[in-house]
This record gives structure tokens, C-alpha cells and sequence, in this order.
């Protein structure tokens, strides 16, 4: 992804914000885990949800995934990891949920699946309201980056436990990649945490002086990750035993 295209991208979310409020019950139990998230009217969120389909769909719909607290103005996109290109606006239509076009009478539920790690884009409307996303508790690996080329994914791991981006286990990523996530307060990207063979994410790329960095990623939040080499990467977690 150029500059040009990645400034775009950043002023086409601009005013994006972390999930900031509380997350409440991420695991409930051994098999069914919930998170609800309050979304304040006229706000960007990035979304993930950290569980998997409790009927085991691996890339379950949109409109099975995020079903629930919206109002007729709210709109979603999703950046694919393939293109570095965020996807049409879905809009969500009362009764009909995510669809194709914001006009009730005319409108069509959209059929995009979500893959288990996909991130959305989801702004609030005018109404705010409280999201609650719940699945099977269970460790899942993600795969992102772009097979062919270098690539702009943003990734949410499947863990229902808030935890350092260190902790998760990364394969597949190379010197000098780099991730951010979005700072609530400034509604800027952070400081970014770069790849370092052997050290995992640090403070600096220059593998010399590099710290790694104890920076956490909340419960369904997702983090930007400049892949700058072709090729698949993944992320994973292992759930405790209780």
C-alpha cells in the first residue's frame, strides 16, 4: 500500500475511536463467552469479535456476527487485507439489518461473511447504544497479509481476554513491520510498535536498541499491521486452563 493510498485510508476513518467503554463478561464460561460495547452517537469504533460461531461457521455473516444495538444511520465497512481497500458501506436498515443501500423500501441485506479476526468499521448515527457480540470460547489462529503483495490489514484477535500484543503468539511476519492502534483521546494512531526478529513488537525497528513493547490490546479491539513483504502471517493465543 503507497502513501498516497494509506493517507486516504486514514482520512476515510478519520475520527475513528477505540472501544473505550467498559467490556463487560468476555467469558462468561468454558464454552460461551459475551462483550458488550457502548457506541456514543456520531463516533467511529473498530470492532472485533473475539469468539468464534458457536455452530462452528468459520466465516459466519455479517448480520449473524454484529446483529444487534444499531439504528437506522449506522454504517460499516471492512478493510480487506487482500487489496488494502475498504469494502462498500453496508447501512443498517430496522428489520433488515446490515444492507446494501440506507433507503428501507429498497434495500437488500448484504451477504459478506466475516471471517474469525475480521475487523469492521462501524459509525454511530444519531442514537447511541450498547453491542453485545458472543460466540464459542476458543483459541483461534488468524491469518492475514496479502499472498501476492504488501499489505495493510487490521487485525482482531479471537481471545476473550485483554492482553499484551506480545503476548499472542505471531508467525509470518518479517523486520520492520509495523503496528498501530487508534488512540481514543487524540483520535490519532499511536506511536508504532515495529517487528523485531527475536524480540517480537518494540518501541524502536532497530533490532540493536529495540524494546519490546507492553502495549494491550481490549477485549474485541484491532490493531493496524503494515505487512511490507508478500506472504501470510497469523496470530493465535492459548486459553488458560480455569
Amino acid at each position: 500500500m503507497n502513501e498516497r493510498r494509506f493517507l486516504a485510508g486514514m482520512a476515510l476513518v478519520a475520527g475513528v475511536v477505540l472501544l473505550n467503554a467498559p467490556l463487560n463478561a468476555a467469558v462468561e464460561s468454558d464454552v460461551v463467552g459475551y462483550t458488550t460495547m457502548t457506541m456514543e452517537a456520531g463516533k467511529w469504533y473498530q470492532v472485533g469479535c473475539p469468539f468464534v460461531a458457536l455452530d462452528g461457521e468459520e466465516a459466519p455473516l455479517v448480520n449473524d456476527v454484529f446483529a444487534n444495538g444499531f439504528e437506522a444511520g449506522d454504517e460499516l465497512m471492512i478493510l480487506d487485507s487482500e487489496t488494502s481497500h475498504y469494502s462498500s458501506s453496508a447501512y443498517w436498515i430496522p428489520e433488515k439489518g446490515w444492507c446494501d443501500l440506507p433507503i428501507a423500501a429498497i434495500a437488500t441485506p448484504i451477504s459478506t461473511t466475516l471471517p474469525a479476526g475480521q475487523a469492521v468499521y462501524i459509525h454511530k448515527g444519531e442514537t447511541p447504544s450498547v453491542m453485545t457480540v458472543s460466540g464459542k470460547v476458543e483459541a483461534k489462529e488468524v491469518s492475514f497479509g496479502s499472498a501476492t503483495s504488501s499489505s495493510w490489514a487490521q487485525v482482531a484477535p479471537v481471545w476473550p481476554v485483554s492482553q499484551s500484543v506480545n503476548a499472542f503468539k505471531w508467525t509470518g511476519l518479517g523486520d520492520g513491520d509495523e503496528l498501530m492502534i487508534l488512540n481514543p483521546d487524540t483520535q490519532t494512531y499511536s506511536n508504532s510498535a515495529y517487528w523485531v526478529t527475536g524480540k517480537g513488537w518494540c518501541d524502536l525497528p532497530i533490532a540493536a536498541i529495540a524494546k519490546p513493547v507492553d502495549t494491550v490490546l481490549p477485549v474485541g479491539q484491532a490493531a493496524y499491521i503494515n505487512k511490507k513483504a508478500a506472504g501470510k502471517a497469523t496470530v493465535s493465543a492459548e486459553i488458560s486452563a480455569k
